[in-house]
């Protein structure tokens, strides 16, 4: 999952998934510890507890 580029899909792709009885797998875009506070980590990260 990339913010700003694919994170409005999940909602319908989790309606699909629902009704097609499938299980849906997010990859979440992870970074080193290094790299944490870097331009493209805070662009592309989802937070998922916002």
């Amino acid at each position: 999952m990339l913010n700003g580029i694919n994170v409005h899909q999940i909602p319908a792709m989790m309606e699909f998934c629902a009704e097609e009885g499938v299980t849906l797998q997010l990859i979440e875009y992870e970074t080193t510890r290094e790299r944490m506070h870097s331009e493209e980590f805070q662009k592309y990260h989802v937070h998922w507890s916002r």
